[in-house]
């Protein structure tokens, strides 16, 4: 592999006074001061852009305006000669954790005041955790580096979250299949790492009650950690997963439910784990349950709705066109029709044209740079990168099983292409508002990433790396 030209420089914490410990928590409207204390930077080469990395400790997924100042500490210095960068986002904080802010320009890089707060809702940063991709970090990149390499080291190196849900499952998902390529054992560590947190030595999922409906979306990387391991852990993790999944209360047609709802997130999130379960553990009984949930689930989505895309959420007539929900259903179907198990049932073929006609509808709102916009349908809303992401990974999929022409893999080509000009760095991927239906589109600059539109990407960029021309490692 080639070197990577992305640093990320150690550093030092010191705390100003402020309000709690660090991690540094704020009530909604309260500010906070850190200083923070790099080692100096040298041997920079001209046009390389420097940035201040800053990473959200836990969140709360709600909508906020979030601020956050970052100055020379020269407690001295005229206020007229402070040099001064702001980052103003609107955003979720659980789902936009990252703050890149370019430094470039700041003269002095050593010592940082970073102050902030936000409007509404609490702000953590994360601090002298010693924990790998979270403490505060210095970013330098130079030019005409490859974004693609950047972001594969990234994945190996600095992307071992703790915590256990379906938005860091597209980052272990994609991990699974980077060791799966190229055998290189810092992705299966850092799988090792996360599922070890994430596990009681009995296998239980840590700071789990009920809402195992969403942690199955971690379930594919599970299994491919245990056969790559056979950790005997691993495999009663999975089996509790099942067992959870498979107790899950079921609407009057026999799908299975979270918390009282029909989802979407059902194909993305519980089919593809079942169906790798079945694969892995040879158990007809699930793959059959896996067939009839989604055909079932694709049939009423489908005839239902008003329009002539599926619901998303079924007996809500509103909830059609979310880009990220009709890329759940999209790629999680294409995982399912992956499956060898789920291609010996009978009924594969009836998915698989359920599957190609989803695919088709979903081709027609692609837009002419490769981007889908957050609801598909309305072409004043923002582009949207992991519904992007997902949608096109549900059309490589069905390409690379002989599903879909190859025009459809072309478009997943340029979807890449336009995806990869989100990431500023290739450690990170901005994300696109609104995230939900009715949610306003209020981003006034896009310096708050998010290890979602990363993971997608990556999950993407991972799944096509088997053909040209994304064959050879960067």
């Amino acid at each position: 592999m080639k070197t990577i030209p992305c640093v990320i420089s150690p550093v030092t914490i010191v705390p100003v006074p402020c309000e709690g410990l660090l991690p540094v928590s704020l009530k909604p409207g309260a500010k906070a001061t850190l200083l923070l204390v790099f080692p100096p930077l040298s041997d920079l080469v001209p046009g390389t852009r420097v940035y201040l990395r800053l990473v959200n400790g836990p969140g709360h997924e709600w909508n906020s305006t979030a601020e956050l100042h970052v100055q020379c500490h020269a407690p001295l210095t005229p206020v007229s000669e402070v040099h001064l960068k702001s980052s103003r986002v609107f955003r979720v904080p659980a789902w936009q954790p990252t703050w890149l802010i370019d430094i470039t320009d700041l003269p002095d890089k050593q010592e940082l005041l970073v102050s902030g707060g936000m409007e509404s809702g609490p702000l953590f940063l994360f601090a002298a955790s010693g924990f790998a991709g979270l403490d505060p970090a210095l970013i330098r990149v130079e030019p005409q580096h490859n974004k693609q390499a950047v972001a594969l080291a990234g994945l190996r190196d600095f992307y071992m979250r703790r915590d256990i849900s379906w938005s860091g499952s597209f980052v272990r998902n994609a991990q699974a299949r980077a060791h799966r390529l190229w055998g290189d054992a810092g992705y299966l560590r850092a799988l090792t790492v996360y599922f070890d947190h994430c596990l009681t030595e009995d296998g239980w999922f840590r700071d789990v009650s009920e809402n195992y409906f969403y942690v199955s979306a971690c379930g594919e990387a599970l299994i491919y950690l245990y056969q790559a391991t056979g950790t005997e852990r691993y495999c009663r993790a999975i089996t509790h997963l099942k067992d959870k999944l498979l107790a899950l209360p079921c609407n009057s047609d026999g799908i299975l439910m979270d918390s009282g709802r029909v989802e979407i997130e059902l194909f993305y999130c519980v089919l593809p784990f079942l169906a790798a379960y079945q694969d892995a553990f040879d158990d007809p009984e699930v793959c059959a349950l896996v067939v009839s949930q989604a055909l079932i689930f694709f049939d009423r989505a489908w005839n239902e709705s008003p329009s002539g895309l599926p619901l998303q959420s079924l007996n809500n007539p509103d909830s059609r066109g979310w880009s990220r929900g009709l890329g759940w259903f999209l790629a999680g179907l294409g995982k399912v029709l992956s499956s060898p198990g789920i291609k010996q049932h009978p009924d594969y073929p009836l998915l698989a044209q359920r599957f190609v006609r989803l695919a088709q509808q979903i081709e027609s709102y692609q837009q002419e740079n490769g981007m889908w916009r957050s609801v598909i349908q309305e072409p004043s809303k923002p582009w949207e990168v992991t519904g992007t992401a997902l949608m096109a990974l549900g059309l490589e999929l069905g390409f690379q099983q002989g599903l879909l022409p190859t025009s459809a893999g072309e478009r997943v080509d340029r979807a890449l292409k336009a995806l990869e000009g989100f990431s500023v760095t290739g450690l990170e991927m901005t994300s696109c508002f609104p995230m939900n239906f009715e949610a306003k589109f209020h981003v006034t600059d896009f310096s708050g990433v998010s290890d979602q539109g990363y993971g997608t990407w990556m999950e993407l960029f991972l799944t096509v790396a088997g053909r040209s021309p994304y064959g050879v490692h960067p």
